[in-house]
């Protein structure tokens, strides 16, 4: 028996969470046991330092402190996996969203709310300190409904000093070099994506010079080419996450591969694209759409054994478990467990 340690993030207001959950997750039987929970204001996405003993976690509100700010909070994890609060910051901006960490000397974090990304610098201890810059997205998109205003949705490390930075708001996927505590525009600063697609997860791959972006707004994925030197997107393909014919009302999530196969999660449609991946060019031919096992699959991940996927369906207050089969990369469900308003999962080592 192999377990694993997973961490799972929730929306608490108007819900019966108590904020972050600890769960152990089996990769033989496929099967899930929350073990603790600790107290979180609506912790919507989650990050691990490589020393594994520290957590972080966005708070996704805006009347921290009552400065209009969601927070940031720092985690210790004890010899026994406990999780122990030992600091707690304004964010710098309403409804943070995303946070990552830069050669674990910093930790970067995205306010959807605020147009701002937010530098805080890590003590040698892992504790976050006063930021060091703040950066603030100006413009807007053609969708007045959701891109009234810049939307900054994820943080990306793509390697060395390179952040990139999707702005669901601006149709742009930021570059920046993160050199002394300061984001620095790279050159180019941005990659343009097609008006009204409101650029939410990107992944990057230096290996197979290949990105992956999914747009929420008009339910699709960008396939680029990817140059980690000088952390540049061109644009190579693009293919609809939904099913043709489809009109229902939804919005694109998560995405996330394994190298084989690419997987993004249609929320309003509640299901997950799947699309192979090309081993020569990197490009994606769909194959098939699974219904996520309930509604809202707003964060996926594997499981550290790549047998294993795991979609956490925030208004289903559930999350299934997939197994993957390894010819066709389909997912089918195999187990189901219940938590309030489940909206990231994190292990603790994970493939993705």
């Amino acid at each position: 028996m192999t377990r694993e340690r997973l961490y799972i993030g929730t929306y608490t207001r108007g819900t019966p969470s108590e904020g972050i959950y600890r769960a152990m997750f089996d990769t033989e039987s496929g099967t899930l046991d929350v073990d603790a929970s600790y107290p979180a204001d609506n912790p919507s996405f989650l990050a691990l330092n490589a020393a594994r003993r520290k957590l972080y976690a966005v708070n996704e509100t805006t009347d921290f402190e009552d400065r209009g700010s969601g927070a940031v909070t720092t985690f210790a994890i004890d010899a026994d996996d406990a999780l122990i609060g030992v600091d707690q910051r304004p964010s710098e901006g309403a409804l943070p969203c995303h946070l990552a960490l830069v050669g674990e000397t910093h930790l970067v974090v995205t306010n959807y709310g605020g147009a701002s990304v937010c530098v805080f610098p890590l003590s040698p201890e892992g504790v976050t300190e006063a930021p060091s810059h703040i950066c603030r997205h100006e413009g807007s998109g053609v969708n007045p409904a959701r891109q009234s205003e810049p939307h900054p949705h994820q943080v990306v490390a793509a390697g060395g000093d390179l952040v990139m930075i999707p702005d669901l708001g601006l149709d742009r996927v930021f570059c920046y070099r993160l050199r002394d505590g300061l984001l620095q525009p790279n050159d180019p600063p941005w990659a343009q994506v097609e008006a009204g697609s409101g650029p939410r997860h990107l992944i990057t791959f230096a290996q197979t010079r290949r990105a992956y972006l999914i747009n929420e707004l008009d339910n699709t994925i960008d396939v680029f080419e990817f140059e980690g030197e000088s952390g540049t997107l061109a644009h190579l393909q693009r293919v609809r996450t939904l099913p043709e014919g489809v009109t229902i009302r939804s919005h694109c999530a998560d995405i996330h591969t394994d190298g084989r196969f690419l997987y993004g999660s249609n929320r309003g449609h509640d299901s997950l694209v799947v699309c192979s991946v090309d081993e020569a060019d990197g490009s994606l031919t769909v194959r098939e759409h699974v219904s996520s096992g309930g509604g809202h699959p707003r964060n996926f991940c594997f499981d550290p054994s790549g047998r294993w996927l795991l979609v956490a369906n925030r208004d289903d207050n559930n999350i299934v478990v997939f197994g993957l089969n390894e010819t066709s990369g389909t997912p089918a469900p195999h187990a189901e467990f219940h938590l309030p308003a489940p909206v990231c999962l994190l292990f603790v080592d994970s493939l993705s």
